[in-house]
């Protein structure tokens, strides 16, 4: 997990300087981590997000297990039933962060004073409308298998 400093939109528990304080989850934490433990967090004030990597990892592993010989079922809760189970602790604006590469070149364009990259900001959009119909209707195991083959390219 990693912090990241963004203008503190209201009030908070978690604030310095006037800035609130965003936590990023790896994908170790995206799979595995604690409910228990990121709840106390959220509630205690931090911005919780999970990392472009985590999410694009996660959901390509679920198509590779299932590819493998996985239950559908069970190929899909990797991705779907713990997406859904992090939910209601992610920020509901942000639930997927661009990673390093995304947020340099948007820090580096705010700092030159130019708008922000239309393909970062594109992705970024693209996976935050993933993320809310991953957590809401699913996508149908057409576009699962599709998505984690995409995924599965972009991480190579």
């Amino acid at each position: 997990m990693g912090a990241r400093s963004e203008p503190c939109t209201g009030p908070c528990k978690v604030c310095y300087r006037g800035v609130s304080l965003r936590l990023v989850l790896d994908t170790n934490v995206y799979a595995y981590g604690s409910l228990t433990e990121l709840a106390r967090l959220a509630e205690g004030g931090l911005r919780l997000s999970v990392s472009e990597i985590a999410f694009t990892e996660t959901l390509a592993k679920s198509v590779r297990e299932f590819r493998s010989g996985m239950r559908r079922a069970q190929a899909r809760g990797k991705f779907f039933g713990r997406s859904k189970s992090l939910a209601p602790y992610l920020d509901s604006a942000c639930p997927v962060a661009l990673g390093a590469g995304g947020i340099s070149h948007r820090v580096a364009a705010e700092t030159a004073g130019k708008p922000p990259s239309r393909a970062a900001e594109a992705r970024s959009a693209m996976l935050n409308r993933m993320w809310h119909v991953a957590v809401g209707p699913e996508f149908s195991d057409k576009d699962w298998l599709d998505a984690g083959r995409i995924a599965e390219e972009w991480l190579a």
